[in-house]
């Protein structure tokens, strides 16, 4: 179990928040982009995947990875992909 900050336990029972994103979208815009202006394209569906996590041990410099889960957001609409194996993917054809 990783622990942040260093030395403590967390309670597995207890929900923390470690991180919070925050996307600026006060130059998105609907429909193509005026260069200089704005962004175009905020109506396009988007799926938004946390690849790592890790934070950094200060007592030791030792870099501590977290398990990501899922970690996939949909935006206006977008559904994340589940992960599958080419042997499941496969047998929901043969059902």
């Amino acid at each position: 179990m990783n622990a942040y900050p260093d030395g403590q336990q967390s309670n597995p029972a207890q929900r923390q928040f470690l991180v919070r994103f925050y996307f600026d979208h006060s130059f998105s815009v609907f429909g193509p982009t005026t260069p200089g202006t704005d962004c175009g394209g905020f109506e396009t569906p988007m799926v938004l995947r946390l690849l790592a996590a890790s934070y950094i041990r200060q007592s030791t410099g030792e870099e501590i990875l977290f398990d990501v889960g899922n970690g996939s957001l949909g935006v206006n609409g977008a559904v994340p992909a589940d992960r599958s194996t080419w042997g499941q993917i496969k047998n929901t054809y043969r059902r």
